[in-house]
């Protein structure tokens, strides 16, 4: 078959089970590999970039977050990835772009102090607790890792692809 066509099925496949930030219908989508213990992606965050995208072509431009943690450099990345997954499953899309701005911002990312962050936040303090404990979504970051370099060779953090 087409490569073309196997790219389509895939990225179709990765935007129906995603967070969406901004227009779901957008022709372009900028999908953002991202470990939000690494620096550069913090910065990345904190600069705008992609909210000022969003903010200037509503229609034409979507975001989608994707877990990238680096776990080699960054003993907290996992449950950092792991807990943003956390917070989706519980608030959707809005809740999940919360907390990872709450997390980009945060400056304990120990498992606690995520905690501490989910709490400040709003979500359900048991239920996210043992969401995060229970390890269940590490297969959901596993699946999103794997995605970013078999799709598209990214090796390092923020990776972004734009995709038309």
């Amino acid at each position: 078959t087409n490569g073309g066509d196997d790219m389509k099925a895939e990225l179709a496949n990765i935007k129906k089970n995603a967070y969406i930030d901004g227009n779901p219908n957008a022709r372009f989508t900028l999908l953002e590999y991202s470990d939000l213990q690494c620096p550069f992606c913090k910065r990345h965050h904190q600069n705008g970039t992609i909210a000022k995208l969003l903010q200037n072509y509503p229609n034409d431009v979507n975001h989608i977050f994707r877990e990238f943690p680096l776990t080699n450099i960054h003993e907290n990345a996992q449950k950092a990835a792991e807990a943003a997954e956390c917070a989706g499953d519980q608030k959707g899309a809005k809740g999940f772009y919360a907390y990872v701005s709450a997390v980009f911002e945060s400056t304990d990312i120990s498992v606690a102090g995520l905690l501490a962050t989910a709490t400040s936040e709003g979500y359900n303090k048991a239920k996210f607790t043992s969401c995060v404990n229970d390890g269940g979504m590490a297969s959901v970051v596993a699946t999103q890792l794997a995605e970013g370099q078999k799709l598209f060779g990214i090796t390092g953090t923020p990776g972004n692809v734009l995709i038309d």
